[in-house]
């Protein structure tokens, strides 16, 4: 099938020859690509043989030309990417104007097989120039295909950017751009520096950060015989195998994920989990990473402004990779690939981890087991009343002093009964010891219940949801960025807006929060569950909680390479079997801290006996308060009992006073003389 764009089919007006075609065609034919994207995109005015030669393959064919690169594009087109595209130029100007048309068709893609048949004169300056251009435009897999008039061959050049000292190319030159990344390419003869050598460029240099510098190798065969094409690697995949090149990096120490350590050489090593998929793919790939664009900041508390700025600037190629992870944005502001996901995570709510209360006595726990409470009670009271029958028994009459005593004695031993007096009767004592059993197993089964009420400690409700945030009216810190941005919906949401604090650091809150727990911190999900498990605080136990349904959005985890990279294709192939297997999992299971070894076995402290001692309290307010009660009643019986005494004492000092009055004593005889003795009566 054909679809003719802006040209017609083109008939072989220049002659070539068909040896020629036949080359063209046999590259085209060994070095398909198995990725589901078919069509073949012919820039120029190509021979009808060329498209004979193809016809055959179950592929689209689309033709345009660079006459009409001023017309207006066709609308609606369904952007099939190419599997090959053929351009057709004569020479450098006309490349120019084809390159600059094709990267805006919708069906160009960079990843592309890219043939260009150039009719120039071979010159080293001018492919290298080509290759850099193409590079430019992030075309990786290109041939250029060229006639030699004086040795009637065809030559064959093939180019690859990564270049290193153990692995070059017969060809080397250093290109860059001479304006700034950025800056718009206006023509490619002023805009493009080529030179051989790669002096300027091997090294971390303003060239190779500003100006897209590079070191660009090819290889040029001469060939006569079409079936000798097969012999030639010419579009490898140049990611899968880097031949030891370095790669710049922007990185920084994200803990507890990406940890940098620093050696006396000034070389670096990474550790962690990141580290470790990053150190993997080094390996797989065969890479080096150099981080000497990031040495000034390696260290520093997370700024969020820098470290965008550093995304735009990577967007840019001035680095060839970011470290550390990303999430995919809501909106995209840079062109970048993003790789694989490999864990879920979000934006979440860090609070202090709810503490545990001394509860002496729970009103709803009472309310729960009041009907414990009642058999306890009337166990008590059972045991009490044995007590009594076994001392009146003993004793031979009933007292209430005994009693009294029976119930001190039943509260203090808890039927700790030493029976060191049994009792005279032989049936009173199967009657007692039946008795005893009964409400020993009694007793001991609803103490097990009852001591929960005493002493006991709660643990408080977690913060989990908005609603408890809120409750809290605890001030909530990050680092605010687009990404958590509550919908305005809902008046919770706002209420939730209002109150977060925007800071720089990213563990500046986490750090205040050990001695604090009247905040809340923004933090990455994934951070947060590793903080929640493995920091400690100076006690050595966890203190850290994360909020289970108060999550602000939701992201994938990420790692970012340049748009249309080549490596993407093969990290992601790597990263799922990373996935699959578990390690990713395994990578992710170290400590934040080590812990204490003395934080298994923890003793108890006062704090922990707090309980114990407030009931021992309670307890002796009451024994006092009862030991008050009975003086006042001792005392006012005693009041009584003297006073009736010195009652009765008075009535009898009366009585006798009447009692013991003197008489005259009166004689009556024969004389008439009274006798004035006295008598007493």
């Amino acid at each position: 099938m054909f679809i003719v764009i802006n040209s017609e089919l083109i008939t072989d007006s220049d002659n070539v020859e068909e040896q020629n075609i036949d080359i063209i065609a046999e590259i085209v034919l060994r070095n398909l690509k198995n990725n589901g994207w078919n069509n073949i995109l012919f820039m120029g005015r190509l021979p009808d043989l060329l498209y004979h030669r193809l016809k055959k393959l179950p592929f689209t064919f689309t033709v345009t030309d660079v006459d009409t690169y001023y017309e207006p594009q066709p609308e609606n087109l369904v952007p099939y990417h190419s599997n090959v595209i053929i351009m057709n130029c004569a020479d450098m100007k006309e490349f120019e104007n084809a390159l600059k048309k094709i990267v805006t068709f919708p069906y160009w893609h960079p990843l592309s097989n890219i043939i260009l048949y150039y009719h120039a004169p071979y010159s080293k300056e001018v492919t290298a120039k080509i290759f850099f251009s193409y590079w430019y435009y992030r075309a990786i897999n290109v041939v250029i295909v060229q006639y030699d008039e004086t040795e009637k061959s065809m030559i064959i050049s093939y180019y690859s950017p990564y270049m290193t000292e153990n692995y070059k190319f017969e060809n080397i030159f250093g290109c860059w751009t001479a304006k700034k990344i950025g800056m718009q390419i206006e023509n490619f003869e002023k805009s493009f520096v080529c030179e051989m050598q790669c002096h300027n460029v091997t090294s971390y240099t303003k060239i190779r950060a500003s100006h897209l510098g590079t070191c660009i190798g090819f290889v040029t065969v001469s060939l006569k015989n079409a079936k000798k094409v097969q012999y030639l690697n010419l579009l490898e995949d140049k990611g899968k195998n880097l031949h030891g090149f370095t790669f710049y990096a922007y990185s920084v120490e994200v803990i507890p994920f990406f940890r940098i350590v620093e050696h006396k050489n000034k070389t670096y090593t990474f550790y962690q989990r990141d580290a470790a998929i990053w150190n993997t793919m080094a390996k797989l790939l065969n890479f080096t990473i150099d981080i000497t664009p990031a040495v000034n900041t390696l260290k520093q508390k997370f700024n969020f402004e820098l470290y965008i700025s550093q995304v735009f600037s990577f967007s840019q190629r001035k680095v060839d990779l970011i470290l550390y992870p990303l999430y995919q944005f809501d909106l995209i502001l840079a062109e970048v690939d993003y790789t694989v996901p490999y864990i879920d995570s979000g934006v979440c709510i860090l609070s202090h981890r709810a503490g545990f209360q001394t509860i002496i006595f729970d009103v709803n726990l009472v309310e729960k087991n009041i009907s414990i409470i009642i058999e306890f009670l009337i166990c008590l009271i059972c045991i009490w009343f044995v007590f009594f029958i076994y001392n009146t028994e003993q004793i031979g009459k009933v007292s209430l002093d005994q009693a009294g005593k029976d119930f001190i004695n039943t509260i203090k031993s808890v039927l700790s009964i030493s029976l060191y007096k049994p009792p005279k009767r032989g049936s009173f004592r199967i009657f007692l010891g039946i008795t005893m059993w009964c409400f020993f197993i009694l007793s001991f089964s609803v103490q097990a219940a009852i001591i929960s009420l005493f002493s006991v400690y709660k643990k408080d409700k977690e913060v989990d949801t908005f609603e408890d945030i809120i409750r809290k009216g605890y001030d909530i810190e990050g680092i605010a960025s687009p990404d958590v941005v509550l919908p305005d919906t809902e008046e919770k949401y706002r209420i939730i807006s209002s109150k977060i604090k925007t800071v720089k650091d990213l563990f500046g809150c986490v750090k205040k929060m050990e001695n604090d727990s009247r905040r809340f911190c923004l933090i990455d999900c994934a951070i947060g569950r590793y903080l929640e498990r493995n920091m400690l605080n100076k006690k050595g136990t966890q203190f850290l909680h994360l909020a289970s349904y108060a999550r602000i959005h939701s992201h994938y985890l990420n790692m970012i390479f340049h748009k249309n990279s080549p490596l993407t294709e093969n990290y992601n192939k790597y990263i799922m079997k990373l996935f699959e297997a578990g390690l990713i999992k395994k990578w992710m299971e170290y400590r934040y801290f080590d812990f204490k070894e003395e934080a298994t076995v923890k003793s108890l402290g006062m704090n922990d006996l707090g309980g114990i001692f407030e009931c021992y309290g309670y307890l002796l307010v009451i024994s006092f308060i009862v030991f008050l009660f009975e003086k006042i009643l001792g005392l006012i019986f005693w009041v009584k009992h003297k006073f009736y005494k010195n009652d009765r004492k008075i009535k009898n000092i009366s009585l006798k006073s009447v009692l013991k009055i003197k008489l005259p004593k009166v004689t009556f005889g024969k004389s008439n003389e009274v006798n004035t003795s006295t008598q007493t009566v």
